[in-house]
């Protein structure tokens, strides 16, 4: 089946990656290269997988450009709750993971270069968002828990262009938002989606996992949780949650126009 290509809103600049090679490795090559820059967006070929990378050059220190990372998943969630249909359970599973009803379908990433600190301006960054749309054929239906699909959950009628377009505008809308008035409506849509608001889980982070009760985003992105045993709510800091690339890849092929 062919993919129609998809139409990206006016700031966004996109580039086609043929299926077998990886947009967010290109965008970072060519974003360390300085072939990329801020709004070239790579998106992937492909009737059963979603994979879309945006290059950002920001204006403000990671500290604060790293809340991309969690904008970015509440763009997807943004995405899926247009797309799917309303008895669909829509929650974000800390730190990038996407849930829908109650299973893993795709992840959200943020590339940034390896030497940047805190208080520097990122020279670049990548941000990847990846959504499983349909299992291949070779995978039965039900045999992988804990994993599922857009097509599975609702999706059926769409196709991965729909996706992609839907996403690069709830993308820059989000962007806008952040602009102009700051993190607390990407927090505030975490706090209403995250796994888990209720109870007592297990939650995964880079540097380990906790028995905690996650209660939401800080100003920062970081994730505020109460631990089983008691006492004060604990952050898990979101900077543990990002990618850092220390060295330019030398992919075999290049995105194109």
């Amino acid at each position: 089946m062919t993919l129609a290509e998809p139409s990206f809103p006016p700031l966004l600049n996109g580039r086609v990656v043929i299926k077998g090679d990886n947009p967010r490795a290109l965008a970072i090559s060519g974003a360390q290269s300085g072939e990329l820059g801020a709004g070239d967006t790579l998106w992937l070929q492909d009737t059963t997988q979603i994979e879309i990378a945006i290059v950002l050059e920001p204006d403000d220190p990671l500290s604060k450009s790293i809340q991309m990372l969690p904008l970015a998943i509440a763009a997807a969630g943004d995405t899926l709750a247009v797309l799917t249909p309303p008895q669909v359970g829509l929650q974000f599973r800390w730190p990038t993971t996407l849930l829908l009803n109650g299973a893993s379908a795709g992840n959200c990433t943020l590339t940034v270069p390896a030497a940047c600190k805190p208080d520097d301006v990122p020279a670049w960054m990548v941000v990847n968002f990846s959504l499983r749309f349909m299992f291949d054929e070779t995978t039965e239906p039900g045999t992988t828990p804990g994993i599922t699909s857009l097509v599975e959950e609702g999706g059926e009628e769409l196709s991965t262009t729909d996706v992609l377009e839907s996403y690069s505008r709830h993308f820059l809308s989000q962007l806008d938002t952040w602009s102009n008035d700051g993190f607390g409506d990407v927090s505030q849509q975490w706090s209403g989606r995250i796994e888990g608001i209720n109870e007592t889980a297990e939650i995964a982070h880079p540097t380990g996992t906790i028995t905690a009760r996650p209660l939401g985003l800080d100003e920062d992105g970081n994730l505020l949780a109460r631990p089983e045993a008691g006492g004060n709510t604990i952050a898990l800091p979101l900077i543990d949650c990002i990618e850092r690339a220390s060295t330019a890849a030398n992919p075999a092929t290049s995105p194109t126009s």
